[in-house]
């Protein structure tokens, strides 16, 4: 394929007037939604000459965040040419990489003194994972002087390719030590249940702006506070929404954060066949594109629904199905982690601060939809109504709750120590007593680990929460622990027992 001026105007009808870009099928789609969401994430790209990188799942609306951002960028005065958007979903190589963005900024941008704006330039490049060693192409243009006076925004659905980035484009990824938000690899990942909810609620969103906990430094401070034994600001701001936050939840737990899904309930009280099967679909091309097999895929996602929120090892998991090797087995996990799709969480060594890599871990499916999308195709069901179902017994919601947790857990830590390399599993951990109990996750807050039990029941019994205490002999905890419940508020004793929704909200 011949990139060509032609090619690359298609993809950007702004330039021909700025007033297209409402017509865009994504901007319209956002437009007309029920459930308009605008990620948080959009106001940490800085007008500075950095590369940056936005990861996510598929069908998490990324593309949908660029041309909302080409929106904003064309109602604040921005030249339309001085704006450039390409898809990579036809490209193969590198090269032609390099040559669609050399055609912009040479042939279109740089027709002449008619054409030519002055002011920064707004590189969008969408899908660039679909291209093998895409990296090279963006080293050329970064070697060769082409991209100064450019923000540029590279996205992709496979996570591998972040340090693939910071390798091959070591030093070259602009003046990212001057970035107010931390490192240009970015992460759009289905909206956590903090987001959901002030987006669904005017009384939510001004409850979690007026006790400013949108920060992950302010979110910690309030963590820190209940350890304290101290209710949050802004627990006392939600009191009154309790019974709407636990309806959230539930709703929630059948969508996730994905926008479609989310859109769809909204609307019409359920979910479509082919909204799950587009999503699975995709994560299977994912697999396939990175030499993987769906027939070995499926089994092991089959293996991990039925294992969720359980230690289980690599040997265990094939047991069952075709796979001879746990090393397989092993590859796929790591695939389909790569892809957004599971998130895997270590037994904590505690002499040495960090994981056990050869002792069981638990698997978790990264968001609810995924989860629903997934078992339903694995078991030939109607999805929605096997979501339905599963959520009817609260054995079966608790195991999907521990997983949005932690889920949600990680997303913090991330949050308070943002990095190019961050890896959840080296942050966030499952830990077990000589005594044989466990504690469902720990991490590092304030010096030392938070240990969190989840429990979603309205009846916390003192057995519930001896994985907490047995944790905090090791003197490696902080002074208390909090036990996630379904609505009991507490904050006596040595655990403080928190709602689900709360916590979330503070996670």
């Amino acid at each position: 394929m011949r990139i060509s001026a032609a090619d690359i105007y298609e993809f950007n009808p702004w330039w021909q007037s700025p007033e297209r870009i409402e017509g865009d099928p994504r901007v319209v789609e956002w437009r007309g939604a029920a459930f308009r969401w605008v990620p948080r994430l959009c106001r940490t790209f800085e007008d500075a000459d950095v590369i940056y990188t936005m990861r996510g799942p598929r069908r998490v609306g990324k593309t949908t965040l660029l041309k909302l951002r080409i929106l904003d960028l064309l109602k604040k005065g921005t030249p339309p040419k001085n704006i450039f958007y390409y898809s990579c979903d036809l490209l193969s190589n590198p090269k032609q990489l390099a040559d669609a963005i050399d055609i912009y900024l040479s042939q279109v941008r740089g027709q002449g003194p008619a054409s030519a704006e002055p002011g920064r330039v707004h590189i969008f490049i969408d899908e660039v994972s679909s291209v093998k060693d895409w990296q090279k192409g963006m080293k050329a243009l970064i070697d060769a002087g082409k991209l100064r006076g450019c923000t540029v925004i590279l996205t992709g659905s496979h996570s591998m390719d972040i340090r693939r980035a910071s390798e091959t484009l070591a030093g070259r990824r602009g003046n990212t030590a001057g970035l107010r938000y931390g490192s240009p690899d970015k992460i759009l990942l289905p909206m956590k249940f903090s987001e959901y909810a002030e987006t669904r609620s005017p009384e939510v969103r001004d409850a979690l702006r007026g006790a400013r906990a949108l920060p992950a430094e302010s979110r910690k401070a309030a963590l820190l506070e209940l350890l304290d034994g101290k209710m949050p600001e802004l627990f006392r701001r939600v009191m009154g929404q309790s019974r709407m936050l636990e309806g959230m939840l539930d709703d929630y737990l059948i969508t996730g954060g994905m926008p479609q899904a989310i859109n769809e309930y909204s609307s019409r009280h359920s979910i479509s066949d082919s909204t799950y099967a587009d999503f699975v679909n995709l994560i299977m091309k994912d697999i396939s594109r990175w030499r993987g097999e769906e027939a070995l895929a499926r089994q092991v996602l089959w293996r991990v629904s039925e294992t969720m929120a359980t230690q289980v090892s690599p040997n265990a998991l094939k047991d069952g199905t075709d796979i001879s090797d746990y090393r397989t087995v092993g590859k796929y996990l790591g695939a389909l982690k790569a892809s957004y799709a599971l998130e895997q969480t270590y037994r904590l060594d505690i002499r040495r601060g960090q994981p056990f890599y050869r002792k069981g871990r638990k698997v978790y499916f990264a968001d609810p939809f995924i989860f629903h999308a997934c078992r339903g195709w694995l078991s030939g069901r109607d999805a929605f109504e096997a979501s339905r179902m599963f959520l009817g017994t609260t054995e079966m919601k608790g195991r999907l709750l521990e997983g949005v947790v932690g889920s949600h857990i990680a997303r913090l830590a991330y949050g308070l120590a943002p990095s190019s390399l961050f890896d959840a599993s080296g942050a966030v951990f499952y830990w077990k007593s000589r005594k044989g109990r466990e504690l469902d996750f720990a991490f590092s807050i304030g010096g030392k680990y938070l240990p969190v039990e989840v429990k979603y029941s309205s009846r916390i019994r003192k057995e519930d929460c001896y994985g907490v205490y047995d944790f905090m002999k090791t003197g490696m905890a902080t002074k208390r622990g909090i036990i996630v419940t379904k609505d009991v508020l507490d904050f006596g004793g040595r655990c403080a027992k928190v709602p689900c929704y709360l916590f979330l909200l503070l996670a």
